[in-house]
């Protein structure tokens, strides 16, 4: 329609639907836009899938051991809190995931690898932040209204499995063991499938463009993480099947939420 001499117009459904993805694909672009940083160098190609087990296998964010059983306690009470529905539940979940994630980004994705240098995988920092700020954003919107999706608690051994993180390194190999008090809660990789799966199972308390990003840059993660652990290293098997759960979960969040949004 117009008012005299200007033309206006109104958005449709589909104009909407394409402004929603423009965010989390700003977010999984960025994984690749930005290369990693080695003693102030970008590395790209062979030398990243190098680079990346040796900056998770000790990042800055497990320097700090006495902090670890801290962050994963913190996470597990966030689960507790969405799986129940307590009062508030909503913010809590989106304000602790906006902030573990600036703190992951910036810790998780740096380490000081000695003679070889200050290490940052840069793109998924971006990546992380990006979502953080999603995140944050999506706390005006949350609310306590949601219902527990009963049907879909399939998610909760995944999401279990995550929190876990059963993994021991022996000789610098990934094998299946147990240490309760791990980084699991500093690890974008673990708090994820945890923080989708509540997103997932409580669907009415969030904005849909807060899941679409959560699922999309989760499900970009985890091929990432599929491909270097089965694939780039087979060694490390078991560190693949570990990053199982944040496939899966991120992917039933992103299907979900994109059809919310249509």
């Amino acid at each position: 329609m117009s008012q005299g001499n200007v033309a206006v117009t109104t958005p449709t459904i589909a104009d909407q639907g394409r402004r929603r993805w423009v965010i989390p694909l700003v977010a999984c672009l960025a994984v690749f836009a930005f290369p990693a940083i080695l003693d102030g160098a970008p590395v790209t190609g062979g030398a990243l899938t190098d680079l990346i087990p040796a900056v998770l296998f000790d990042p800055l964010a497990e320097s700090v051991p006495a902090l670890l059983p801290i962050a994963k306690l913190l996470l597990l009470g966030v689960a507790v809190a969405g799986l129940l529905g307590v009062r508030h539940h909503a913010r809590i979940i989106l304000g602790y995931y906006a902030a573990i994630l600036v703190v992951i980004a910036l810790t998780q994705n740096a380490a000081d690898l000695g003679d070889r240098g200050f290490a940052l995988i840069t793109g998924n920092a971006v990546g992380q932040l990006i979502v953080a700020t999603m995140a944050f954003i999506g706390l005006r919107s949350a609310t306590d209204n949601s219902t527990l999706r009963r049907g879909r608690l399939w998610v909760t051994p995944l999401m279990a499995l995550a929190w876990l993180y059963p993994f021991v390194l022996d000789d610098g190999v990934v094998r299946p063991g147990l240490d309760v008090f791990n980084g699991a809660g500093v690890t974008y990789c673990m708090v994820t499938p945890v923080i989708a799966g509540l997103l997932f199972l409580r669907p009415d308390g969030f904005a849909r463009t807060t899941g679409l990003a959560v699922g999309a840059l989760g499900v970009v993660f985890g091929l990432l993480n599929l491909t270097t652990w089965w694939i780039a290293h087979p060694e490390n098997w078991w560190m693949g099947v570990l990053h199982v759960p944040l496939f899966v979960v991120s992917l039933a969040l992103a299907v979900t939420s994109a059809r919310r949004a249509r």
